[in-house]
């Protein structure tokens, strides 16, 4: 799904946060109850996505890809906007249909001198 989001906001000349944004669940569109007839909570998607971008971008992290590729450098920020699955158990999770398996994500980063 976020491949597909970066494909998308090239093929539209928008930034791959911006395209992101046009398509959060708003506040005002709580409870909202997608294709999959799920319906979702409230939540704080947009603002979430917001504050990240100005945290990174206040910090320099942020910056035009174009101009960095210009300069022979190939590095940026990804961003990915997810739901994560709760409410084990409960009849909203059963409409799912999908096979229980609770767990956790790691990530091991690792940087050197050259970068």
């Amino acid at each position: 799904m976020e491949r597909l989001m970066e494909k998308a906001a090239a093929r539209l000349g928008l930034d791959s946060v911006e395209i992101r944004r046009r398509n959060m669940i708003l506040p005002g569109e709580f409870p909202y109850t997608g294709v999959n007839k799920i319906t979702y909570d409230e939540g704080s998607y947009l603002e979430s996505l917001e504050l990240t971008e100005r945290k990174i971008t206040d910090a320099g992290w942020y910056v035009d890809r174009d101009k960095l590729r210009d300069q022979g450098v190939y590095a940026g920020i990804g961003f990915s906007c997810f739901s994560e699955r709760t409410a084990y158990g409960t009849p909203t999770m059963s409409q799912r249909r999908m096979r229980m398996t609770p767990g956790y994500d790691t990530a091991h980063v690792r940087m050197d001198p050259s970068g």
